[in-house]
């Protein structure tokens, strides 16, 4: 029901219409033309909470890319984060509302086949407030940086890029 044709997944998170949450997104799109066909599917999307679950399912290896805010973070910087930095915050305020680290958790529970190495490349971002399709300047910069990093992670798994 899960069976995937690689074992590994690149997932671009954002909504491009939402200034640098977009940034996820962006950066998929650059690796999609960088990954070889076969060596890891280089999906992106939207949504978040527990329709991660059916995205993340059949996969033994995820590479997740996505905006972060934080407290006093500088916008562009760049993080590489697992599930394990996220342990304290995993909770069920609604079904929608979960993080990604929750979904894991409910899918393993569930006992859907979930990856066992999450990979986060968290880009910090400066504007997640106001509509706009263009990142601003500190955000874009890291784009290449990300998709650098991203590529670092793939190698790391065995894919030739």
């Amino acid at each position: 029901m899960f069976e995937r044709e690689t074992d590994i997944l690149v997932l671009g998170v954002g909504n491009v219409i939402v200034r640098d949450d977009g940034v996820g997104v962006y950066v998929a799109r650059e690796l999609a033309g960088r990954v070889p066909p076969g060596a890891a599917d280089v999906e992106e999307t939207d949504v978040a909470g527990v329709e991660l679950i059916d995205i993340l399912a059949g996969y033994e290896k995820a590479l997740i890319i996505d905006a972060i805010k934080t407290d006093g973070g500088i916008p562009g910087t760049v993080y590489r984060l697992t599930l394990g930095d996220f342990e304290r915050t995993v909770h069920l305020a609604n079904i929608h509302g979960i993080n990604l680290p929750t979904a894991v958790k409910i899918g393993r529970g569930l006992e859907v086949p979930m990856p066992e190495e999450v990979i986060i490349l968290a880009v910090e971002v400066e504007n997640i407030t106001e509509f706009g399709e263009t990142m601003t300047d500190a955000v874009a910069a890291a784009v290449p940086t990300t998709v650098e990093m991203a590529l670092n992670e793939l190698a790391h798994w065995g894919v030739d890029v």
